[in-house]
């Protein structure tokens, strides 16, 4: 990859470095490809970024042993070859991460990276693959924090207005953001970080009160800056899930029954590029 990318992933076909990323786990016993002709090399359009989508691609090519018969694999992915690239910028030889998900993937049977949909015309046309080489260091048993934060005050307040708390220990009711993305990442979390905020200070000043009939039973806010990049990250599930378990078992509920809000990343974004792009200029 360039010099600067610091992917950890650095390819090179017929002489030339493409910036790369790597797609999932790889060999155990991998340490670097060199001069390999591009019939050994597996070649794939994908759109998207989970590790399950491309791990599903290079199935379908496995021979009747259960082996893949290339030496690597390289994922093109399409994903921004419409309306993005227009958005983003003229970013189209850059790589676009995958799930980070690792964890739960075994390793794959040869080294699997991914270029840019920019790239693709250099790819195809490309006689040998000069060299692939992937750094990285395995970190074990790693932590991560999440931020939890309840409002004690039962909500709506008070049994005259709605909420009973007779009726038995609040109810949780949940609303988070993750907070981890890839790189740069303030424009993709930071609006739900900054929304969540918002909210609770707006709850803490201006508490929700209720005047239905009949009375129902309270809630109880929590709020969560779980780690991790997705719903299915670790800072959900390890951390923020069990969290609510402890709470809906004090409330005699299940945790399925806890109502669970999750505030998505790019709720708000400005992009602006004056040049051009695959798709012509931009905005």
């Amino acid at each position: 990859s360039s010099p600067d990318a610091g992917y950890g992933c650095h390819l090179a076909l017929d002489g030339i470095d493409l910036p790369c990323y790597v797609v999932q786990t790889p060999p155990a016993n991998f340490s670097e490809l060199l001069d390999v002709p591009m019939e050994r090399v597996l070649v794939l359009r994908m759109a998207g970024y989970e590790i399950e989508s491309a791990r599903d691609l290079l199935e379908r090519h496995v021979n009747a042993s259960g082996v893949l018969p290339y030496d690597a694999a390289i994922v093109i992915n399409t994903i921004g070859s419409g309306l993005l690239p227009s958005i983003m910028g003229n970013n189209v030889t850059q790589p676009r991460p995958f799930d980070w998900q690792y964890g739960q993937a075994s390793p794959a049977q040869v080294p699997v990276v991914t270029v840019s949909y920019g790239l693709e015309a250099t790819v195809r046309s490309a006689r040998r693959l000069t060299s692939l080489s992937l750094e990285g260091t395995w970190i074990q048993n790693p932590t991560s924090r999440n931020v939890i934060a309840v409002m004690k005050q039962a909500v709506p307040r008070g049994s005259s207005e709605g909420c009973d708390l007779a009726a038995g220990a609040p109810v949780p009711f949940y609303i988070g953001t993750p907070i981890n993305g890839f790189f740069r990442c303030a424009g993709e979390r930071g609006a739900g970080v900054a929304l969540l905020i918002a909210l609770v200070q707006d709850l803490a000043r201006r508490p929700v009160r209720c005047r239905s009939r009949p009375r129902r039973r309270c809630m109880m806010p929590v709020f969560g800056f779980s780690s991790g990049h997705d719903m299915g990250d670790p800072g959900i599930k390890e951390g923020v899930l069990p969290y609510l378990r402890q709470l809906a078992a004090d409330a005699n509920i299940s945790v399925a029954d806890v109502p669970y809000v999750s505030i998505g990343a790019n709720l708000a974004s400005y992009a602006e590029f004056l040049g051009e792009n695959l798709e012509g200029r931009g905005f």
